[in-house]
């Protein structure tokens, strides 16, 4: 097993999803969409979700493109609102009237427009009471007001967003020239906004204001006459009070507005904003696709490495990634050097690896990632033993450490599964109650190598 050391992993930097215009392995999702988008009902809200870094938010990005890339002309593009066609909410500040449109039926009319609002916009605030409009005889009351995710999408009376471009487009690619692409990378298209915790200053959550900030953002007409777009990558890093503001949007979304939501884990989101969304899933990417990435990114990639980087990554491309950034071979490498001795290793080399790992907060995670992982091939084992045949003599020797004597296989999978819950109750108590990452490292590391720390 070669460390990944001399192959300037420190400094490796991927591609940003922002200027990444490929998307490999999610093609019935791209066909979703684009059905879903030709198809005149169009959902104001998608929730990607899917495990970290196996494309959710480049797909967000190469929506994104596409809008904006094939908007129609903007005298073409009357302002439609958003409307659930089912069951319709109204805010006390929130009402529509175009002096140009006029129904003798009043059973057609989606809003009954108060003769004192002469407002042509969406007047947002997230500071509104609701109340249900009086005029829709089906609704029972507001708990139950969206039962269904497939009541809400576009009121597209005139379905005037389907351009020729866009009926006859086969996929979300467009021209790699288009300018659209760089000011998208520069952050300077007026009708993008992005949320996302500011990992510059060091914070991994997204605070109240940044949501309640994109009043601004609604405030200020489509350049283009067409979509604004929200991408939040991603809702799982939304702190409690900035969930409840992102719902609050989400009840009464402003006129002509795409959210894009990035989700790592379904459990982590409020139910009342799953119920607002249509839930787009992403799977893990197959092998190949992984490898193709690999070597598009990192061409002097060792054979040794990438089969290792497959075999961890686990479907995630940005897994791949921050493995090779970390360089994780030396980390198995020492994992592997203390296990194998764990009943005779020294309390100041196991403290010496410990305090490696948790003063890096990328490697503690990549730690987590890799003992998942190994316990994983553990349990595999169990049921095909072929499954090892592809991993370095090193990580046989971890699996077959975890695996430990026993000869009964239900019991040793029983065993292997109480081993994984220990570990994994273990990290979430270190994040809830923050105590020392160090301890928890240590007492993982002696767990996988068969000692009693119960």
């Amino acid at each position: 097993m070669v460390s990944n050391s001399d192959n300037n992993s420190v400094n490796f930097k991927p591609i940003s999803n922002k200027v990444n215009p490929l998307l490999l392995g999610h093609k019935s999702n791209e066909a979703d969409f684009l059905s879903a988008f030709k198809s005149g009902n169009f959902h104001h809200a998608w929730l990607l979700v899917g495990d970290k870094g196996v494309g959710k938010a480049t797909f967000a990005y190469r929506v994104a493109r596409f809008i904006f890339a094939t908007s129609p002309e903007p005298e073409n593009k009357p302002m439609e609102f958003w409307t659930p066609v089912k069951r319709v909410k109204k805010s006390k500040s929130a009402a529509v009237k175009e002096s140009s449109v006029k129904s003798e039926n009043k059973d057609d009319m989606l809003f009954d427009l108060d003769d004192n609002d002469k407002s042509s916009s969406l007047d947002f605030d997230l500071s509104d009471d609701l109340e249900l409009s009086s005029d829709d005889e089906n609704i029972d009351n507001e708990n139950n007001f969206y039962d269904d995710a497939d009541d809400l999408h576009f009121n597209n009376q005139s379905e005037s967003y389907l351009n020729e471009k866009r009926l006859n487009a086969s996929s979300l690619q467009i021209d790699a020239n288009d300018k659209i692409f760089d000011q998208i990378i520069l952050g300077t298209f007026p009708d993008l906004k992005v949320v996302e915790p500011n990992y510059e200053a060091g914070k991994s959550v997204i605070p109240i204001e940044d949501i309640i900030n994109l009043k601004e953002f609604f405030s200020v007409s489509s350049s283009l006459g067409d979509y604004r777009v929200v991408i939040i990558d991603a809702v799982d890093d939304l702190n409690e009070k900035a969930a409840n503001a992102l719902l609050k949007i989400l009840e009464e979304p402003p006129a002509k507005t795409l959210f894009l939501l990035v989700c790592h884990n379904l459990h982590n989101i409020l139910d009342t904003i799953k119920s607002r969304c249509r839930i787009l899933k992403f799977s893990a990417l197959d092998d190949e696709v992984v490898e193709r990435l690999l070597v598009d990114n990192i061409p002097s990639i060792s054979s040794d490495l990438l089969n290792e980087l497959i075999n961890f990554s686990n479907g995630s491309i940005g897994s791949a990634f921050d493995l090779y950034r970390l360089d994780f071979m030396n980390i198995i490498l020492d994992m592997n050097n203390i296990i194998t001795n764990i009943k005779n290793c020294s309390a100041v080399d196991l403290n010496k690896f410990a305090n490696d790992i948790a003063k890096n907060n990328d490697k503690y995670l990549i730690f987590n990632s890799l003992v998942r992982r190994f316990i994983d091939f553990a349990i595999k084992y169990n049921f095909d033993s072929n499954c090892l045949n592809s991993l370095s003599n090193v990580d046989k020797n971890i699996i077959n450490i975890i695996s430990g004597n026993c000869s009964d296989k239900d019991l040793n999978v029983n065993r292997l599964f109480d081993i994984r819950a220990f570990i994994d109750n273990l990290f979430k108590k270190t994040l809830l109650v923050n105590l020392e990452k160090e301890s928890t490292i240590i007492l993982t590391l002696k767990k996988l190598g068969g000692v009693d720390v119960s």
